[in-house]
C-alpha cells in the first residue's frame, strides 16, 4: 500500500501458495488489503466487502479460513524499527528479527 507520505508498504504473506506464485513469476505481488480502512479483517471469503472484490483484477478463493487479523506495520527506514501497528506478527518478534538483521 502507499501511505499519505508517499511511502510504500510491503506485506510478506503467510501462504505457501502465494510465495510459490512469487517464486515462479520472480516478481512481487501487488495486492490490496482484504478490508476497507476502519473495517474488521474478514475471516471468510463471504465476509469480503464487495468494494474490495470489485477493485481486484483477480481474487483467489480458498476453503481456508483467513487470518482475521490485520497486518503488522513497521517503519524500517531508520536504524531502529518502529512498529506502527501490531497485528498478526507481535512487536517483540519484529524487534527480535530486526536486531538480527
Amino acid at each position: 500500500f502507499q501511505g499519505k507520505d508517499k511511502t510504500l508498504g510491503y506485506r510478506i504473506p503467510n501462504s505457501e501458495f502465494l510465495i510459490e506464485v512469487m517464486r515462479r513469476t520472480e516478481r512481487p505481488l501487488w495486492a490490496t488489503s482484504a478490508n476497507l480502512p476502519g473495517r474488521p479483517a474478514p475471516r471468510l471469503y463471504s465476509e469480503l466487502d464487495p468494494m474490495v472484490l470489485d477493485a481486484c483484477d483477480l481474487v483467489i478463493k480458498t476453503k481456508s479460513l483467513l487470518m482475521g487479523k490485520a497486518s503488522s506495520v513497521a517503519d524500517v527506514r531508520g536504524k531502529h524499527v518502529a512498529v506502527l501497528r501490531e497485528g498478526a506478527v507481535p512487536t517483540a518478534d519484529i524487534e527480535k528479527i530486526w536486531k538480527k538483521a
